[in-house]
């Protein structure tokens, strides 16, 4: 069973965020969870089920060492692009 699942299948994130997380990350190590998710063409106004990130994060959180500071930096980038 995956770490992270949505409460509600039908919750959305837009793909701005898959953008930032490909910039945070590096497109080398990151790329390969996109593809396996099917997430090959990213549009930062589209909406995305909030699943495909959270399955991201589950297989670079068992499938990878060295991933704490792969999301810390998922982290910074995200408060970085925040809009307040």
């Amino acid at each position: 069973m995956p770490r992270w699942q949505v409460f509600y299948p039908d919750h959305e994130f837009p793909g701005q965020i898959l953008l930032d997380l490909e910039k945070a990350v590096g497109s080398d190590k990151i790329l390969p969870y996109f593809e396996k998710h099917g997430v090959t063409k990213i549009d930062p106004k589209a909406s995305y089920p909030l699943q495909t990130l959270l399955d991201i994060y589950n297989d670079m959180d068992s499938t990878r060492s060295g991933t704490m500071f792969d999301f810390v930096s998922i982290g910074l980038k995200e408060a970085e692009q925040a809009i307040i």
